[in-house]
């Protein structure tokens, strides 16, 4: 709002300078573009547990809390706390539930690996809102779990054996 052309800056601006009654206040058009926009809470961790140890490194569930208006979640494994050294990250797993969820890390799946062994990882889960195209948080339109950890078993387990 400009002030009007009687503004004085020489003037006590508590009493002197006061806006005409006929002064209109409005919000930019920008803010009606927006509209309604879905807030997440992350999801929940709960399982493996935190600090868990002696996991298997060719099949491993993992378990969390769906959230309330999510659409999609991403489960992510790395071998550093900020996740810059992924060893895995799931393709979008569409579900709308707000129940607890799962995700099974199994090495009989196209494209998985085993996980190395007696090797500490991180793990976190993303959920988002693909409805509506609703703003993206960040990174990637996910807002993310906290960080647990888990530990892979010194080996894999061995094959069973036929005895003749």
């Amino acid at each position: 709002i400009l002030p009007p052309a009687s503004w004085n800056a020489a003037n006590n601006p508590a009493i002197d300078n006061v806006l005409p009654v006929t002064a209109t206040i409005a919000l930019s058009n920008a803010s009606a573009a927006l509209g309604p926009v879905t807030y997440l809470v992350p999801p929940t961790l709960l399982a493996p547990l935190n600090n868990n140890q002696a996991q298997r490194v060719d099949s491993l569930a993992f378990q969390y809390q769906g959230v309330f208006g999510a659409t999609d979640y991403v489960l992510q494994i790395a071998t550093d706390v900020n996740f810059t050294n992924m060893a895995f990250v799931s393709a979008d797993i569409s579900n709308t539930s707000d129940a607890v969820l799962s995700f099974t890390y199994d090495t009989t799946a196209a494209g998985f690996k085993s996980l190395a062994p007696n090797t500490q990882y991180f793990w976190r889960v993303g959920a988002k809102c693909t409805v509506n195209a609703q703003p993206a948080p960040k990174p990637n339109g996910y807002v993310f779990s906290s960080v647990d950890t888990f530990t892979t078993a010194d080996q894999p387990p061995a094959a069973a054996r036929r005895r003749w």
